[in-house]
């Protein structure tokens, strides 16, 4: 019982959390072949949209939630724009590294002004306070992000395998040039699945926010996990995100009460490359196949 209480379920707290970066990873990796490196700042930009509407100008809550939810989309749509679609339509393979995390860069910068780069705590959504439940002291909010995790994973699989739209996209995601030349639009499923990555992101950021201080440079940090968690899941797997995430969360909360946390990052890479020795594509990726 205290391996659950000190390791599994702050583990799956935090894992949940990565889980949700993953996937937002995966909803635009597995159409574009891009690795979206500003997905952590898109994080930020819904819970900052609703401390600068309703702290700074009056707005209600829900309005700015609502709102918030349209900034980050509209955020997400203006990047897939200028930092992703012009290298994809070049059929430029590496550009987009530079373009996304200089996109990163110049959202974090103008998400520090309102506030002046200082943190603020987020008291709105679900609470933050904990509460006894089946011997367990847990939030709702974390509750809902442990929740969150799968579940929007297992919608957008649903979107993916039994809609005209996700066939579609499967179309463009495995052949760009022939799902162009059959009459898909590629530039437009492009779009799409950056708005749906947008969406993951304001969901990601509207749960986590209760149970942090918010701060323009907070979504960077949890970038990094989010990744690896995707890697280890296997990039374009929206199954293996949410697995790598908690596997992610557990790991590091493991490594850091039983090995220390100034070995954290050496046991997740340790263990992330001990996967690929075995799996070179990630628990749930899949090797890109092409006949010539």
């Amino acid at each position: 019982m205290d391996f659950v209480k000190t390791v599994v379920i702050p583990g799956l707290v935090s894992g949940a959390l990565y889980a949700l970066i993953a996937v937002g990873f995966a909803v635009l990796f597995r159409v574009t072949g891009v690795l979206n490196f500003a997905h952590g700042t898109l994080v930020m930009v819904a819970p900052m949209a609703v401390l600068v509407m309703h702290e700074k100008w009056g707005l209600a809550v829900a309005p700015a939630f609502v709102i918030a939810v349209l900034v980050t989309l509209a955020v997400s749509l203006i990047e897939e724009r200028i930092a992703i679609r012009p290298f994809l339509q070049a059929g430029s393979a590496l550009p987009w590294i530079v373009s996304t995390l200089g996109f990163s860069v110049i959202l974090t910068e103008f998400l520090s002004i309102p506030f002046s780069g200082s943190s603020r705590s987020f008291g709105y959504g679900f609470s933050p306070v904990t509460r006894h439940v089946l011997g367990l002291n847990l939030a709702p909010a974390e509750i809902a992000v442990i929740v969150a995790a799968p579940v929007i994973a297992g919608l957008l699989g649903l979107v993916y395998s039994h809609t005209s739209l996700g066939l579609k996209l499967n179309a463009v995601a495995q052949d760009r040039a022939g799902a162009t030349a059959i009459g898909i639009r590629s530039d437009r499923m492009s779009q799409i699945a950056a708005a749906a990555a947008g969406l993951v992101a304001a969901a990601t950021g509207l749960l986590i926010a209760p149970t942090q201080l918010v701060s323009s440079e907070l979504g960077i940090t949890y970038l990094f996990y989010g990744f690896v968690g995707s890697s280890l899941g296997g990039f374009g797997s929206l199954s293996g995100a949410v697995i790598g995430g908690f596997l992610v969360g557990i790991g590091a909360q493991a490594a850091s009460i039983y090995i220390g946390s100034l070995f954290v990052n050496l046991a997740l890479f340790a263990g992330l490359l001990a996967v690929y020795l075995v799996r070179p594509d990630g628990l749930f990726g899949r090797s890109a196949l092409r006949s010539v």
